[in-house]
């Protein structure tokens, strides 16, 4: 197994974080179990060990990071809550995670508080021009890459969960079609071919809970999540599970 050090913050000692299966097209890299309680932004692991230019945070103006059982991670309550990425960098980018790529993976850990509150959002990447998710009160996993898609399976509350999402463009037409994959703590979930998507904002902007209505705020701890340019593997998106889930409880 890989390691490098990272500094979490200037108060802090060095922690030594695994690697994932792969950096390259990592774009977005947060762990908040590297800050401090009542830390209200995360830095991303993959600018600052150069794995992208892109550079930026994920922040919160309504919460902050707290201690679940010995874990730090983001806590949103389900009234007003919500976690971001800035649509400015620190050296003045516009939307600095609009890629606009039609292949692509988001990975995150997410743990229920109580029971899932129908269509509480998990992770938007551009409002409605974008993919987006959002959990129902039974725990299904609404995915949105144009028209809604249903996991058949769901995810029990109060326990962590590590779900990966992938998009493949299909060479014959990779501004409209692919197909989208779920995965359930590193196994397949759900699959669905040719389906269509709208490539307008494909990560124009990032927030966790909801960004305004109050009718789409989840309530849920938030642990590491990723960004890639690229469509994991399935072997590779089982080896990121199989990393880090001992910190998860599993």
């Amino acid at each position: 197994m890989n390691f490098f050090n990272v500094v979490a913050s200037a108060s802090q000692p060095i922690n030594t974080v695994p690697m994932p299966a792969r950096t390259d097209a990592l774009i977005g890299w947060w762990d908040p179990s590297l800050g401090s309680v009542n830390d209200t932004s995360v830095t991303s692991l993959a600018y600052t060990n150069g794995y992208t230019t892109l550079d930026h945070f994920q922040r919160s103006t309504t919460t902050n990071l707290v201690d679940l059982n010995g874990l730090v991670c983001w806590y949103l309550d389900g009234v007003n809550d919500r976690v971001f990425t800035d649509a400015l960098n620190s050296t003045g980018t516009a939307f600095p995670l609009d890629t606009n790529n039609v292949t692509w993976t988001i990975e995150g850990w997410i743990r229920s508080n109580g029971g899932w509150i129908n269509n509480g959002n998990w992770w938007n990447m551009g409002y409605n021009s974008a993919y987006r998710n959002r959990f129902t009160s039974a725990g299904e996993l609404w995915n949105y890459p144009t028209t809604a898609r249903q996991t058949s399976g769901s995810f029990g509350t109060n326990t962590w969960w590590h779900i990966t999402i992938t998009m493949t463009a299909l060479p014959s037409d990779s501004e409209k079609f692919g197909t989208m994959t779920v995965y359930k703590n590193g196994q397949l979930m759900q699959q669905w071919s040719n389906i269509n998507r709208n490539p307008s904002q494909s990560g124009r902007t990032n927030f966790w809970g909801s960004l305004t209505s109050t009718q789409e705020f989840g309530r849920f701890y938030l642990g590491m999540h990723r960004r890639y340019t690229v469509a994991l593997t399935a072997a590779e998106v089982e080896a990121n599970f199989e990393l880090e889930k001992s910190q998860y409880g599993y």
